[in-house]
């Protein structure tokens, strides 16, 4: 299966590639939200997991464009972020499907935990 992760920090980057390879996941990455669309168009991924802050495209714009396409909408995205740590105030999957009428498949906070990255990506590709 193929992962496609949309964030712009190389280290947390790494560290999902050796969980998820280590899974046997085939992972590709794009550094922010323009070049993440683009690539979950070629490859049409599995999975897509996406972080909140990045630069030239934010992960709430690239979550609307990612949702609003009929041959993406149905990959499933879990966010991966730690907007609330870094801005002050808390940020959920409930707070996006209110404000974009549905919700990511699964919400997590980085740091993250390797087992609870696995027990939530075989949970959303279980659907």
């Amino acid at each position: 299966m193929r992962l496609l992760m949309i964030d712009d920090d190389p280290d947390m980057v790494s560290s999902v590639r050796t969980v998820m390879e280590a899974a046997g996941w085939e992972m590709v990455s794009a550094a922010n939200g323009v070049e993440g669309v683009e690539k979950a168009r070629q490859l049409g991924p599995d999975l897509i997991i996406l972080d909140i802050l990045m630069p030239r495209k934010d992960g709430l714009s690239t979550y609307e464009e990612l949702r609003s396409e009929e041959a993406l909408k149905r990959i499933p995205i879990i966010v991966m972020t730690s907007v609330g740590e870094k801005l002050g105030f808390n940020f959920s999957a409930s707070d996006m499907g209110t404000y974009y009428g549905h919700e990511p498949e699964a919400f997590l906070q980085k740091p993250f935990e390797p087992t609870v990255l696995l027990q939530t990506v075989q949970r959303v590709t279980r659907r």
